[in-house]
């Protein structure tokens, strides 16, 4: 400062930048929305134990459970008894983590972004916009759904060829009708801007293993080895209350053998574009499907010593409408394999044994290769 310095210096900063924001949000129940108190809201990747924390196969008994249940030191919160959580986070050019996750005991963990994606331009990325503040400038997440969930223990008895592998699995709803919140808990996408339930596709090498499944509704578990050789393992009428474990012991595949159907019209002429499924278990779930090419073919692997149940699907290309049908194709062993049924479209009745053939094998080929 000199004589001729003003009395008053201001300094006017070139750029002000936030380095942290402030975030208010609600943890509810998935299915009626009441508050959800005392569960455990933290930052992805606050903690090195964060996938176990939000792991849903995570055994509700474990001691790894209870440990991170306790956890309330860095930035995870719990909520209070109207389900409310307030939290800060690093914003600006190192964000820090983007995502929150919510768990409680015998609830699916759920995820949310801490963005909001708006579409982008045609065939680009999202744009990455900041969810809507208060008056204070706090921002309002979107609530987060807490499912309840119960546990199943399996034990997957691994074929030699896939053993260390891990199997894909897959929830399925029991009822052909599902209740809404099943559907939004089964199908949330993980980059939704609200936020989606935490769940593992794929089992455990080896091992008895928990998985949460959805409490108080029948499911069905569908396991596909990372092998065509082998067919999908069904475990189907599932029911457990929240909060519930079963044991539902040691889960065998099955060999699988390749078999072609032949789709027809009443005329004998093979139909291309008809949906071929083979149904699984008794509530005919799901299994693998193929289309018919242009002679009418249909690739497919099934269980082998089994009454395969195929379901067609196929949209009349003339009038538009839903053509459906239902066959059984009964399978013996490893010499079915390349046995060609034939379907008639329509015409083929719920539960009508098919007519088969075998096809010769291919030169230098037998039936059990």
């Amino acid at each position: 400062m000199t004589a001729e310095s003003p009395p008053v210096l201001v300094l006017k900063p070139v750029k002000i930048e936030r380095f942290e924001a402030y975030y208010r949000g609600r943890v509810v129940h998935g299915i009626n929305g009441s508050p959800v108190a005392d569960a455990i809201v933290l930052p992805s990747g606050a903690t090195a134990h964060q996938p176990d924390f939000a792991d849903p196969q995570l055994d509700p008994g474990s001691d790894t459970f209870r440990r991170l249940e306790q956890q309330g030191q860095g930035r995870s919160v719990r909520t209070d008894r109207l389900g409310r959580f307030e939290m800060t986070l690093p914003v600006g050019t190192q964000p820090g983590p983007t995502h929150l996750v919510a768990v409680k005991k015998d609830y699916f963990a759920f995820r949310q972004p801490r963005e909001l994606l708006a579409p982008g331009r045609p065939g680009g990325p999202p744009r990455r916009m900041e969810f809507p503040a208060d008056k204070e400038g706090r921002v309002l997440l979107p609530d987060m759904k807490l499912f309840p969930a119960g546990t199943v223990v399996v034990e997957p008895n691994l074929p030699g060829e896939v053993r260390g592998r891990r199997a894909a699995f897959e929830l399925i709803a029991a009822d052909a009708r599902p209740p809404a919140w099943l559907q939004e808990l089964l199908s949330a996408a993980d980059d939704s801007s609200s936020g989606s339930v935490v769940r593992f596709t794929e089992l455990a090498p080896r091992g008895r293993q928990g998985l949460r499944v959805p409490a108080s509704v029948r499911m069905a578990l569908r396991v596909q080895l990372p092998d065509e050789r082998y067919a999908p393992a069904l475990l189907d009428d599932i029911l457990v209350a929240q909060g519930e474990t079963l044991d539902l012991g040691r889960l065998d595949f099955a060999r699988a053998v390749p078999i072609l159907v032949k789709v027809t019209d009443a005329a004998g002429s093979p139909v291309e574009g008809v949906r071929v499924r083979s149904l699984l278990g008794r509530g005919g779930y799901p299994g693998p499907e193929a289309v018919t090419d242009a002679d009418g073919l249909a690739r497919l692997a099934v269980a082998v010593n089994s009454e395969a149940r195929l379901a067609l699907e196929h949209k009349d290309p003339e009038t538009g409408a839903a053509v459906c049908a239902e066959a059984v194709c009964p399978v013996a062993g490893p010499e079915d394999a390349g046995r060609e049924f034939v379907l008639v479209l329509p015409g083929a009745a719920p539960e009508q044994p098919a007519e088969s053939r075998p096809v010769p094998a291919p030169p230098g080929k037998t039936d059990d290769k």
